[in-house]
């Protein structure tokens, strides 16, 4: 399927309807709209015959993009909401400054003025005060030019906010998945750098930022004992108050799919299952929804990893089997976050495992270790290797059991991990470099469950079912 038919396709509803309103009156545009939905035979040669075009391409071509260019206004029209319109009306402003209609520039100053602080439009706030500077008596310019000194401050430190909140904290998810001493003590030095912007700001923006860290900083342990998962539960929903009843859902529109990401690991960690079904099937059809430019780019590896480890702390891997099929397939997975594309190997390499398709396995794991990856997610490259290892025995691959040992020794090192970890991997170690001789499957399958136990990793093979000894 081409960019084109992709762009038609996703128009639904009321996009649709839009669609079809605005080129009624143009037979042809609405003769080939129609067609690419209806039809599977989209390619030009398809389309130019149905159009009655014959070999003239360049009439196609030329239609094809009008249409687009409608598609893109109705999108544009279907998105526009107040926060859109006050900066589009500032904008303009400078042609009312140029006009010299004073009168007029000041009423619509001040109309301006209180929507940019109600919606903290830090840029369009400098555009007013500078307008204001300008018509002014040499007595109030230096009351706007203070207001412009102190608003390049507050702009200053929202640019710092905004960077650390989308490089930093959120990607900080990853201690969901791996207790990481070093990045646990760094989210915390964050946490106390976004409370003192915070107490510069005094914005919402700002308190979102603080609160979302205070939840992941919560979250991030292995269980909630009861004092903690009733702090836990109030940060959520001091969040989700301030997102739903403020101007963030217009600003922020992907917010609500990461605040319900954080209830389904908190729902996860406190074992309410009821909670936990409802809120995975309701945010089912958004994550699929997931493009690679999105800034909650996160949120698909929060929902999968913890749909599978659900399946995992029930013991069932037939239903990790079935989960991975339904959220991930290879040939989507350069629709996904860059950022996470060596996640998705992973998983679909986890469930070739189960599926005892080891060959296809080791195929996918190849492609996810080659793949780039935030530091934060060192632990993925940590569970890739230590499948790999496991996949090895299964392939009688006996002889590269010692290179994939020592790989992820320094994977560690490179990623500052702490020693308790490598050391709690040792006896695994051991099970795997006898186990040509032993052929004992049952003592490599204690040894995964106790790395399990003491580092958190290899939750998801833990529960994979496999023969006592494996035959040559």
């Amino acid at each position: 399927m081409n960019y084109f038919v992709g762009i038609v396709r996703t128009l639904k509803g009321k996009q649709k309807l839009l669609l079809l309103k605005r080129i009624r009156s143009q037979p042809l545009k609405l003769k080939l709209f129609n067609y690419v939905v209806e039809n599977d035979e989209t390619d030009n040669e398809s389309l130019n015959s149905f159009l009655g075009q014959g070999k003239n391409f360049s009439s196609l071509y030329t239609l094809k993009n009008r249409l687009l260019d409608d598609i893109i206004a109705v999108k544009q029209e279907f998105i526009t909401h107040e926060v859109v319109k006050v900066k589009e009306q500032v904008q303009h402003l400078t042609l009312l400054l140029a006009s010299g209609e004073n009168e007029i520039l000041q009423r619509e100053l001040k109309k301006l003025e209180r929507s940019a602080l109600r919606y903290e439009l830090t840029t369009e706030l400098t555009t007013i005060y500078y307008c204001y500077y300008l018509i002014s008596d040499a007595k109030k310019r230096d009351k706007y030019l203070k207001q412009l000194e102190n608003l390049n401050k507050k702009t200053e430190v929202a640019f710092e906010l905004d960077k650390l909140f989308y490089t930093r904290i959120l990607h900080a998810q990853e201690l969901f998945y791996f207790s990481n001493k070093r990045l646990l003590d760094e989210l915390r030095t964050i946490r106390e750098k976004v409370n003192y912007y915070h107490s510069q700001l005094q914005s919402q923006t700002s308190r979102f930022y603080l609160l979302f860290t205070d939840v992941v900083l919560s979250l991030s342990g292995n269980e909630l004992f009861t004092e903690q998962a009733a702090q836990a539960f109030k940060q959520l929903q001091q969040l989700s108050k301030l997102y739903l009843y403020s101007f963030l859902k217009r600003t922020m529109p992907m917010g609500q799919m990461a605040i319900d990401c954080l209830y389904l690991r908190f729902y996860y960690l406190t074992n309410n299952n009821t909670q936990f079904n409802i809120l995975q099937r309701g945010l089912y059809p958004d994550i699929m929804k997931l493009q690679k430019h999105y800034l909650f780019d996160c949120c698909f590896t929060v929902f999968a990893m913890h749909i599978v480890y659900d399946s995992a702390k029930q013991g069932k891997a037939h239903s990790i089997i079935a989960q991975l099929s339904k959220i991930i397939k290879e040939e989507s997975i350069t629709q996904l976050p860059n950022n996470y594309n060596a996640h998705a190997y992973y998983l679909l390499a986890l469930k070739e495992y189960h599926l005892e398709n080891y060959a296809g396995c080791s195929s996918l794991l190849i492609k996810g270790r080659s793949c780039p990856i935030n530091p934060a997610s060192a632990w993925i490259l940590f569970e890739i290797t230590l499948l790999s290892l496991l996949t090895m025995l299964h392939r009688h691959e006996y002889l590269y059991i010692e290179h994939e040992i020592n790989l992820l020794r320094r994977y560690f090192v490179k990623y500052k991990i702490e020693a308790a970890h490598i050391k709690a991997l040792n006896p695994l170690f051991k099970t795997l470099r006898e186990f040509e001789k032993t052929q004992d499957m049952c003592r490599v399958k204690n040894a995964v469950n106790r790395v399990c136990e003491e580092t958190g990793l290899m939750k998801l093979i833990a529960t994979a079912t496999v023969p006592e000894s494996i035959s040559h």
